[in-house]
């Protein structure tokens, strides 16, 4: 009954959880990738509101834990936002112009990013809002709001208090 399993999933886009931020200060989405890859002990799995038994008589529990084993040349990171009846969570995400996966396998496998594109969410629900974007070209970013591309300073969006509860997608390339 000491059954062990192991499965590889491909987590693209990388979905990483705000949580109940009720501070001030911006979370930092190095922390949300970190936070990401962090192991939870004693994950009880559940079916029709009763446990699984795994078969031994006993109720089924798991360790849940996750690793990188190749690095991608491009990572989507989507911040969770909206919880389950679509509410969005506004909690300021401090975004960075560089990133580094944690736990990767190879030493030798470049596990660093530079950021090149920002989706953002303006609204307070799922149901009501209005998307732009903000992309690198060359050494310019280009905010994107319908059909009109403004070039601004990526500060513009990562040093604005508003506009860091925006931030919904955030594409970092190696």
């Amino acid at each position: 009954c000491d059954d062990y399993a192991s499965s590889i999933v491909v987590d693209h886009p990388l979905s990483v959880a705000i949580g109940d931020n009720a501070e001030d200060e911006p979370l930092s989405i190095e922390d949300l990738v970190v936070n990401h890859f962090q192991t939870v002990d004693s994950v009880a799995f559940y079916h029709d509101d009763e446990e699984y038994d795994n078969g031994c008589g006993e109720h089924t529990t798991a360790t849940l834990s996750k690793k990188i084993t190749k690095c991608p040349k491009a990572l989507l990171v989507h911040i969770k936002r909206f919880d389950a009846e679509n509410q969005k969570n506004e909690a300021r995400i401090h975004l960075t112009d560089t990133l580094s996966l944690p736990h990767h396998e190879e030493d030798n496998d470049n596990c660093s990013y530079r950021l090149c594109g920002v989706l953002n969410h303006i609204g307070g629900s799922v149901d009501n809002g209005h998307c732009t974007a903000i992309t690198k070209k060359g050494d310019q970013w280009i905010h994107y709001n319908d059909a009109i591309g403004t070039r601004r300073s990526i500060s513009y969006f990562t040093g604005n208090e508003y506009k860091q509860s925006q931030c919904y997608m955030a594409l970092y390339i190696q």
